[in-house]
């Protein structure tokens, strides 16, 4: 969900628009579609998960991102001990006003809320980047 809120919330940015927006998690399985439940949500959005397919985060992934956004501190902190050369921008949700939690095999409800709290903490995420990203 976050990589498509933030894709359709930086197509109009100068400062972003040139970036390439992806998702991959620290246990994805890899090539699974996204629920029935969180399509329903985004739907409502007038967004599309219909093409997403889970990746797993890879070195490869991490030594071509200008920027990493972690939903958890937890999952931050996972990445400081497995993975090498993070990029300089390397943030979670929590920095931000607290994690998102995986919402994977919750509710419509569930799925709904947590879609509305990335929203809402993409906000400050944006600007930050916005700052943060001008020398790339």
């Amino acid at each position: 969900m976050a990589q498509v809120f933030l894709e359709n919330q930086i197509r109009d940015i100068p400062e972003l628009i040139h970036y390439t927006v992806a998702s991959a998690g620290i246990h994805a399985r890899e090539g699974q579609e996204s629920s029935p439940e969180v399509q329903t949500v985004m739907q409502k959005k007038g967004l599309s998960l219909k093409n997403h397919h889970a990746q797993l985060l890879t070195q490869a992934i991490i030594d071509h991102s200008a920027a990493i956004i972690c939903a958890t501190s937890a999952h931050k902190e996972f990445l400081k001990k497995n993975f090498a050369n993070l990029p300089k921008v390397c943030i979670s949700f929590s920095e931000f006003g607290g994690d998102v939690p995986d919402p994977y095999a919750g509710s419509l409800e569930i799925y709904g809320k947590i879609a509305d709290a990335i929203e809402q903490k993409l906000i400050p995420i944006i600007e930050f980047l916005r700052k943060e990203l001008d020398d790339y």
